[in-house]
């Protein structure tokens, strides 16, 4: 019995559409980061990137020439709060490293070191923050 139906319910549809233009996204974060070229802004994506879709928006920041990792003034890497997010933005094959702000045990972090996670950021019990940069293939 479909419930909907018996109670004369309109399909389901979203009350708010969200466009995000990629032409503006990228310009508002090149004047954020022209304003100090001594500091670099490093995107929060965490919730979804606050509804507007995490890995639409890291898409657009990866993959612009002018939001790249490659010293031009792109971002240092972008910032999660959960393995599940860092996840998929890995699946998404987005190739800015990944900052990841959550309390993670041993072996979640030899998995995440396994996937080529540039840089964590965990948390102990004692909200202790470290910050893991990936090592080099060459001293092991």
């Amino acid at each position: 019995m479909d419930l909907r139906k018996l109670l004369n319910l309109p399909i389901y549809q979203p009350l708010n559409l969200i466009e995000i233009s990629r032409d503006n996204l990228l310009h508002n974060y090149k004047v954020l980061s022209s304003i100090n070229p001594k500091i670099k802004i490093a995107p929060v994506l965490k919730s979804n990137a606050y509804g507007h879709g995490m890995k639409e928006i890291a898409k657009i920041l990866d993959s612009s020439p002018s939001a790249q990792n490659d010293g031009s003034g792109g971002a240092p890497f972008f910032c999660v709060d959960s393995i599940y997010e860092a996840y998929e933005l890995y699946k998404a094959s987005i190739k800015t490293p990944i900052l990841i702000n959550d309390v993670i045990i041993g072996v979640v972090l030899y998995w995440l070191v396994s996937l080529d996670f540039k840089y964590l950021c965990l948390r102990n019990f004692r909200n202790l923050l470290v910050f893991i940069p990936k090592v080099s293939s060459d001293f092991a």
